[in-house]
């Protein structure tokens, strides 16, 4: 005789909808949505009412598809050149009279390293 195992509920795992539709916090959900009871401010208790009877679950696809990227980091390296020109525009737009301005360069490494240096000494302005 083989025994289906029921997966326990994990609070900091994200949840999905199970059933067709969910009314709850005055929002209709629908099957494979994310349930953002944490933003929402649902009670834990009664979230986990909701995943006993099987209008919620953890979903290990869904979980992967809808994660966040995370940034380690200041996240300059996946910017473009174009954006990190902006990006500089936006500083010394900021910058007061007396104030070092951050260098341009076209080369996106470059133009990485003149930032970082910048926000190294005065990043407290920006």
């Amino acid at each position: 005789m083989s025994r289906h195992i029921v997966p326990l509920f994990d609070q900091n795992r994200q949840l999905f909808i199970k059933i067709e539709v969910l009314q709850s916090a005055d929002t209709f959900w629908l099957r494979g949505q994310e349930y953002r009871w944490k933003d929402l401010e649902i009670p834990v208790e009664k979230v986990k009412q909701l995943y006993d009877v099987g209008y919620i679950y953890h979903n290990e696809e869904l979980e992967d598809k809808s994660e966040k990227k995370v940034i380690v980091g200041d996240g300059l390296e996946d910017l473009t050149i174009e954006q990190l020109t902006i990006l500089v525009e936006n500083i010394n737009a900021k910058i007061k009279d007396g104030t070092p301005k951050c260098q341009f360069s076209k080369i996106k490494y470059k133009q990485v390293g003149h930032i970082r240096s910048w926000r190294t000494n005065y990043g407290h302005l920006e």
